[in-house]
């Protein structure tokens, strides 16, 4: 599968990780400071997340709960979750 949007020309690692309880979703980090969420089956972009101000080296994924931590450049580590509908 192909996974289109992201930027890799700044620096030489980003992360990629698999997410969801069936590891439905590929989330990806991106020199343009956000992270992008795909359908893994199908590669469609499903989200993206606006998770640094510079670049996102790190997406990490909670292994039990949907939960995803991303950081970069910034003094940060962000954590995202789905909110309740």
């Amino acid at each position: 599968q192909r996974y289109v949007g992201h930027t890799n020309v700044q620096t030489d690692i980003k992360e990629a990780v698999f997410m969801g309880a069936n590891d439905e979703y590929v989330v990806a980090g991106s020199d343009d400071g956000r992270a992008f969420v795909y359908d893994r089956w199908s590669g469609e972009l499903l989200r993206v997340l606006m998770a640094d101000q510079d670049i996102v080296n790190c997406v990490q994924a909670h292994p039990i709960d949907f939960v995803l931590a991303t950081s970069g450049i910034e003094n940060l580590v962000k954590l995202w979750c789905p909110l309740a509908k």
